[in-house]
């Protein structure tokens, strides 16, 4: 079986060719979904020029093991906690972190943008 969009987007920016779910990987990241406990760290990443989502009261709707569901509305993006129920509302994400989920990963969108400029 092909691997997912994580597991894509994990692999690629930690230079590998694969990785699978379990596996711990070391890499470099561009954006960030930080849990309103890490929020103290925001302005060290906004200085280190990382896109950052933060969503307030994230870590009180999922525990690990549990299944989230990711909804990106025009308007807002909502998290369901499908293991248990809960959601959370807040505006949308970055326009650059949605073009990148909606391209299937990093790769995707880098590959369509080279395929216009050709």
């Amino acid at each position: 079986m092909g691997m997912t969009m994580a597991e894509k987007i994990l692999a690629s920016h930690s230079g590998q060719k694969k990785v699978t779910a379990g596996e711990y990987v070391t890499a470099k990241v561009n954006q960030v979904l930080i849990p309103d406990s890490f929020i103290d760290i925001e302005e060290d990443m906004h200085a280190a020029n990382i896109t950052v989502f933060a969503m307030d009261g994230i870590s009180r709707l999922i525990e690990e093991g549990e299944e989230l569901e990711i909804i990106l509305g025009a308007d807002r993006v909502s998290f369901k906690n499908l293991t248990r129920g809960g959601e959370l509302s807040s505006l949308p994400i970055p326009d650059t972190m949605a073009k990148v989920l909606e391209a299937g990963g990093v790769y995707n969108l880098l590959k369509q943008r080279l395929a216009e400029k050709t």
